[in-house]
């Protein structure tokens, strides 16, 4: 975990943007890609 080198208290953005966009890269790091199946590799 690296947060403490770059979060700011008071930075523009709130903490739950960061958590959705934590979110949102964690679900594209395991989705697979349209037109592909579970079980399928790149």
């Amino acid at each position: 975990n690296w947060v403490y080198h770059w979060f700011r208290d008071g930075g523009s953005l709130t903490p739950n943007q960061i958590a959705e966009a934590f979110a949102e890269m964690a679900v594209r790091a395991v989705a697979c890609p349209g037109g592909n199946h579970a079980g399928h590799r790149a």
